[in-house]
């Protein structure tokens, strides 16, 4: 039985040995369940984390992972690699061709996959069926000797001269049900999984965009990406969104050494107007049925049919390269969009942050954030064959956007807040020491996660020299990290990788949920801190001696605390008040332990701040006082939020610095008030539309008692803006008013309508 991955890509069982020997697993059998993976260690393995997290880049972050323990056998050097598929797995091999005459060559390749001896028994009759007989009710026959080889769909896609290919698909499998399944996804009607899933031996499940069917490798072929250069245009946009840099105009590698370099994130093939490029046959070109069931009538674009709304088959004109000479200003938008959570959006003119705002704001739901329709906790950075498109806060980029009369199409630059799913081969997720690089496809630039912080608070606190501390719950791979900006510059100096539990933050969040505040009330407990004493023995949980002495981890906490689990509503003790104040002092130590480790020394130039773990203020006042740097600053937007700040900050310098020169100086955030503002006329016209009849000359005393809600009042004051990017908030006492916002001056509003 074949080792398949969440996608389909097919895993060689000594690559998986090989590589957790090379972590310093010494014993270990590793189960491949249909939705998860199951390692069992003998007892005190110490690489753990490490394993779990190389595993989630081998078979993927949708695979969970947990570890048992492995009895009986842990003196031996037991080293396995088990599939436990309960269901049954049908390959469906295809193959595709642009002459009808060349499907007899691409035969044998397709029999092969199936484990069929080319040279054997030719197909008895009954055994090819077109989709056009299938769809008037065509079936295979599958009785008598002669027919109990394999058996064959085919059908022609029509294509075009221009957009997608013209070609002749052949597909074949040995269980008729798999064809039936196929020719039902083909027809754009929803193909579920029954008793059995269906391998789509030949499919690239890398392509998102429209579903492509790998090109044959020949004798030798090595190149992930193949062209028909009689159909190219040689209209370059393959090398230009190759984030590599790894093409020249008209889909051919540049050297042998760039073919190492490829990605095979096929941003390539998907960009290409003319469908020219293939990638080639290799180990992921393999679809697994259930990798397509969030995607509804995708699969039928492949037999022609349109398929869904989105994605479509062509990335959209604004995340394609700019036509044209540049111009000035240089446009950027920067988005926080890789996260689950505080997804905003941030508008840079010439290196200015002209508006940024949260998308919350709009929504209206707390820590807004993107989740894939129907899948919960699936982002575009754990699922390849999501589009960036999908992620986008909408709402936010129209505020921002609106005012100056421009388009996703104006800018010339899209930046992003981490590295997604389908490039996650450009770095290594349990290897630190080389900085994540950063990425540019066409008009998109991917900014590493920690990076995208650092940039949020150097490149607008005025300094020109600073150290930079990044701390949150999880970046691309890394929970803390700490940066050096010398003029435009920034230089990674140290990272702390998250691996599997491994995060500052969640220590936090998990000691904050547990003494009952939520996983939001991380302020709360910074408070409660300063009533209780330290020496609740936080140490396992979160100490710091130096890079490699080190203690973070999550799980545990709940199980050594147990007896302090409170409910929202129950009384605070002295025992809460004790370990909030464990977790703080845990906390500060660790993370004064940290900035020396990377050479911070008092006294120094400057020193920014960035990351959630940045608005533990009591935390950046201890900092300060250890360290006495000469200028400090810390992002307002400090959480992910702000990493849209400086997404869109590190775009521009990546391309302008040079033009810019050192001295230029960098623009300063003088506030925060960064979101949209609206007119006395236009609130008082919301108001209006809200049935809010409205009473001019609000006195500043009566503005101030509406502002704090007096209890039982059924008057409302506008909202007033927050000290943080974007912030917009509402101070309402009635549902009308949920969508009135202003941004100065006061109105006497009063509301006739009966309120709960």
């Amino acid at each position: 039985m074949p080792i398949l991955d969440a996608f389909g890509t097919r895993l060689s069982r000594e690559e998986i040995v090989s590589g957790l020997e090379n972590l310093g697993l010494r014993a270990f059998s590793l189960l491949v369940l249909d939705d998860s993976l199951v390692l069992r260690l003998p007892q005190g393995q110490q690489v753990r984390d490490s394993a779990m997290v190389w595993l989630k880049g081998m078979f993927s972050p949708l695979m969970p992972c947990r570890v048992e323990t492995l009895e009986g056998r842990s003196s031996q050097r037991v080293r396995e690699v088990i599939p436990c598929s309960e269901k049954p797995v049908h390959t469906a091999a295809l193959v595709e061709v642009f002459k009808p005459g060349d499907l007899h060559a691409a035969f044998p390749a397709l029999l092969s996959r199936l484990g069929i001896v080319p040279s054997g028994p030719k197909p008895g009759a009954g055994c090819f069926v077109t989709l056009p007989q299938w769809r008037k009710g065509m079936r295979w026959r599958t009785e008598g000797p002669k027919n109990t080889g394999p058996l064959f769909l085919s059908w022609h896609r029509k294509g075009g001269s221009k957009g997608i290919r013209p070609a002749w698909i052949l597909a074949a499998s040995m269980v008729p049900e798999a064809l039936d399944w196929l020719a039902q996804a083909l027809d754009g009607r929803p193909a579920g999984e029954g008793t059995f899933r269906v391998l789509l031996d030949g499919l690239e499940w890398g392509v998102a965009r429209r579903p492509t069917v790998a090109s044959l490798a020949g004798a030798g072929f090595a190149l992930p990406v193949t062209v028909d250069e009689g159909r190219c245009s040689r209209c370059g946009l393959c090398s230009r969104v190759c984030p590599a840099d790894c093409l020249l105009e008209g889909g051919r590698f540049k050297n042998r050494e760039k073919v190492k370099d490829c990605l095979r994130c096929f941003d390539c093939v998907e960009a290409c107007p003319q469908d020219a490029l293939r990638p080639v046959y290799g180990p992921s070109s393999a679809t697994l049925s259930r990798s397509l069931l969030h995607r509804p009538a995708w699969l039928s674009r492949l037999a022609g049919l349109p398929g869904p709304v989105s994605p479509k088959p062509f990335p959209p004109f604004f995340l394609l390269p700019k036509p044209g000479k540049e111009r000035k200003p240089l446009l950027v938008l920067g988005l926080a969009i890789t996260t689950l959570q505080e997804h905003a959006a941030a508008f840079i003119k010439e290196g200015k942050v002209e508006s940024a705002v949260e998308e919350e704001r709009f929504s209206r739901s707390r820590h807004h954030g993107w989740h894939a329709p129907g899948r919960p906790g699936v982002s575009i950075a754990m699922d390849p064959t999501l589009c960036l498109e999908e992620a986008f806060p909408r709402e936010s980029i129209a505020a921002l956007l609106a005012p100056g009369r421009l388009s996703l199409d104006d800018m010339d630059l899209i930046a992003v807040n981490g590295i997604p799913a389908r490039y996650r081969r450009a770095f290594s997720a349990v290897e630190s020491g080389k900085p994540i690089p950063t990425l540019r496809a066409g008009r998109v630039v991917y900014v590493p996660h920690h990076l995208a912080h650092a940039a949020s608070a150097y490149r607008v606190s005025g300094m020109g020299d600073a150290w930079i501390l990044t701390v949150d719950g999880r970046g691309d791979r890394e929970t803390a990290a700490v940066f050096r900006g010398k003029g435009r510059n920034i230089t990674q100096v140290m990272e702390v990788l998250s691996l599997t539990d491994r995060s500052i933050g969640g220590v936090y969040e998990t000691v904050t949920r547990l003494l009952g505040f939520g996983t939001h009330g991380q302020g709360s407990v910074m408070a409660l801190a300063s009533f209780g004493r330290p020496g609740k023995g936080m140490r396992p949980f979160l100490s710091w001696k130096g890079l490699k002495d080190h203690s973070i981890h999550e799980i545990g906490i709940n199980e050594r605390f147990k007896s302090l689990a409170r409910h929202e509503e129950d009384p605070l003790t002295r025992g809460h008040q004790d370990l909030a104040a464990s977790l703080q002092d845990s906390l500060e130590k660790a993370i004064i332990g940290l900035l020396r480790s990377a050479g911070v020394k008092p006294g120094a130039k400057g020193l920014c701040l960035a990351g959630g773990v940045a608005l533990n203020c009591r935390m950046n006042q201890v900092l300060r006082e250890v360290f006495k740097p000469k200028r400090m600053f810390v992002q307002p937007g400090a959480n992910d939020a702000g990493t849209a700040l400086g997404a869109g900050l590190e775009a521009w310098n990546l391309v302008e610095a040079g033009k810019a020169g050192d001295g230029r100086p960098m623009p300063v955030m003088k506030h925060a008030l960064l979101g949209p503002s609206f007119s006395r006329a236009e609130i008082q016209a919301r108001l209006k539309e809200a049935g809010v009849s409205l009473v001019p000359g609000l006195s500043a005393a009566e503005a101030s008692w509406l502002t704090r809600g007096a209890q039982g009042s059924r008057t409302a004051s506008t909202a007033s803006r927050e000290g943080s990017p974007g912030g917009l908030s509402a101070q309402r006492s009635c549902p009308a008013m949920r969508k009135i916002g202003s941004s100065a001056g006061s109105i006497r509003a009063s509301c006739s309508s009966p309120c709960p």
